[in-house]
């Protein structure tokens, strides 16, 4: 792609950009998700959640499109004795090498999913009290007490350096090409009682549903989207579907919520 391609989708052009370059930019991005885009490799659909997760892979499919650069501008190591923790700086550029934004992601060892385990055996017998711990979690709605024991693994040390890499990778490209009202971050990262808001109950998992949509709920559903001013490919990428026709009926409700959503419902996370 060149500078005038390039400059047509709104990226590199000096001064205010088109409404229509702006539109081109945000269909090339729907368009990416509809053709090459998979969820659950390059996206997630995470429940609670008015926008899909931006995962790296599909971050570096965005650059690809647009021809963007992203390198690492500054990494720092800011660890102490017994945790490890990086701050990673990314910059984006364009083809002609213009800088278009930079961004910063960071992890640490003391995030509970990397300080605290699940304990082996009998560890959590052996392990001194300041080593242990029992935390109320929600399984599926209801309250579950679990035990856990620190984490001392300093193999960790790269782990935490790819998670911030890959949180700032993200950050960035979804600053510069502006498609953070497409996609969020980082949402596969909190831990699942945060992604039941307003007291929704988390239901289990449940045998594969084989009744879909007919032509009819279809019909009317495309109807209902119409009026209320929402593209089709908005609520197929909300829901992680590629048509409505896969769609399960025991998802009628989830999709009117996101109808309700988009049309002035607050957002979820």
């Amino acid at each position: 792609m060149g500078e005038r391609e390039t400059q047509e989708m709104g990226l590199v052009k000096s001064g205010p950009v088109t409404i229509e370059q702006m539109a081109e930019r945000v269909q090339s991005i729907k368009d990416l998700m509809r053709v090459i885009l998979k969820k659950d490799t390059h996206y997630g659909v995470i429940p609670g959640c008015r926008l899909p997760s931006l995962y790296k892979p599909g971050a570096e499919q965005i650059n690809v499109l647009f021809n963007i650069s992203v390198i690492q501008k500054k990494i720092e190591d800011l660890s102490g004795k017994d945790f490890i923790r990086y701050r990673i700086t990314q910059e984006a550029s364009d083809a002609s090498g213009r800088v278009l934004g930079t961004a910063t992601g960071e992890c640490s060892s003391l995030e509970d999913k990397y300080r605290w385990r699940k304990p082996i055996g009998d560890e959590y017998k052996e392990v001194s009290k300041a080593n242990k711990r029992e935390v109320w979690k929600k399984d599926y709605g209801k309250p579950i007490k679990l035990k856990q024991v620190r984490t001392f693994d300093p193999s960790l040390n790269n782990t935490i350096l790819m998670m911030a890499d890959k949180r700032s990778y993200v950050a960035v490209t979804r600053k510069v090409t502006a498609c953070s009202d497409i996609f969020a971050q980082d949402l596969e990262d909190l831990p699942p009682e945060y992604l039941t808001p307003n007291g929704q109950k988390k239901e289990p998992p449940k045998k594969e549903d084989k009744a879909f949509f007919t032509k009819t709920h279809i019909d009317n559903l495309k109807k209902r989207l119409k009026a209320a001013g929402m593209p089709e490919e908005d609520l197929l990428i909300m829901m992680g579907h590629e048509s409505f026709a896969e769609i399960p009926k025991s998802k009628a409700n989830e999709i009117l919520d996101k109808i309700q959503e988009y049309t002035g419902g607050e957002e979820q996370c």
